[in-house]
């Protein structure tokens, strides 16, 4: 049995516990999408296993 401050999921260990929008944290993905507004169709998505959203970002 793990101990209760273990981090890691057994049923999906590329997951990470994130920070959820009304307090508390959850094993998760942070996924983005890009749209094209003109046109309203999703042009892009990605899903990864990290937090922060800045490297999503794109540069130029």
């Amino acid at each position: 049995m793990p101990e209760e401050t273990a981090q890691e999921s057994f049923t999906d260990p590329d997951s990470r516990i994130m920070k959820r929008s009304g307090g508390g944290f959850d094993q998760s993905y942070n996924g983005q999408t890009a749209v094209d507004a003109q046109a309203q169709i999703i042009i892009a998505a990605e899903v990864v296993n990290c937090a922060s959203d800045s490297g999503q970002l794109a540069h130029e």
